[in-house]
């Protein structure tokens, strides 16, 4: 009885500093969980069982936890869902371990089976890295940005976000883009690097360069494309396939 109010108390003293702590950041943050061991002089702690962390708007849960309150820093483990706002933008992600510092300007790192959206960027990875203004994933299966209506999968891809946009990508490794246009045609194109810059509208593809549209196909060395016109420019051994329709409608 009495090992279960120290574990109580110590869950409270946690959550109070790192209200304190938080004021030297400029935010609140709350732990709480069913067990928690504290240690005053460090800062270290471990909690289990239902662990939360409540900074601002944004949540944490996981069945395991630790950290040091002094730092802000923490890692959870067992299953992790992060939920609610973060930097102004929604967000709703799970995977199976999470470390980040709860500070303002922190970073947080997901890793396994990560899942779920982060603004208008929906993710499906093995690893995610995000802060406010950049993020990295790895092993990516699936990276569809819905304000720009781009699909991207790639073993890299590494991006800035400015105001809630993605203004750049970089991607490696047996990348695949699909784009779909105002006209909702869709433009695939496969490569092993890729660049996206929002400012000057194109993708730049290279390396086995494959560019995909109805009716027609497009390899090179390079590829560029702009997303608001539909352009094509191709460089090093552009070699091009069309369709064509017999006068019957049937495609040769």
């Amino acid at each position: 009885m009495k090992k279960g109010l120290r574990h109580v108390r110590a869950c409270a003293v946690i959550a109070f500093l790192f209200i304190y702590a938080g004021a030297l950041w400029g935010i609140e943050a709350h732990v709480t969980a069913d067990t928690m061991v504290y240690h005053s002089r460090t800062g270290d702690f471990t909690a289990e069982g239902n662990v939360r962390i409540q900074r601002m708007e944004l949540e944490i849960t996981a069945p395991m936890g630790e950290g040091n309150s002094q730092t802000g820093h923490v890692i959870l483990s067992g299953g992790v869902h992060i939920f609610g706002k973060w930097e102004n933008e929604p967000v709703d992600l799970t995977s199976v371990f999470l470390e980040g510092h709860l500070s303002n300007g922190g970073r947080y790192s997901l890793r396994e089976n990560v899942s779920g959206y982060l603004g208008a960027r929906i993710i499906d990875a093995q690893e995610l890295e995000v802060s406010e203004s950049s993020f990295i994933a790895k092993k990516v299966k699936k990276f569809e940005d819905t304000k720009q209506k781009m699909f991207l999968s790639a073993s890299t891809v590494k991006g800035n976000i400015s105001n809630g946009e993605t203004t750049d990508i970089q991607a490696s490794g047996d990348v695949v883009i699909v784009i779909t246009e105002t006209d909702g045609q869709k433009t695939r194109i496969t490569g092993s690097n890729a660049v996206y810059s929002k400012a000057q509208d194109n993708i730049k593809v290279w390396g086995n360069a494959l560019a995909v549209q109805p009716e027609r196909t497009l390899r090179a060395e390079e590829i560029l494309y702009s997303p608001q016109s539909g352009k094509i420019l191709a460089s090093g051994k552009p070699q091009i396939t069309i369709q064509i329709q017999d006068k019957e409608g049937k495609k040769q």
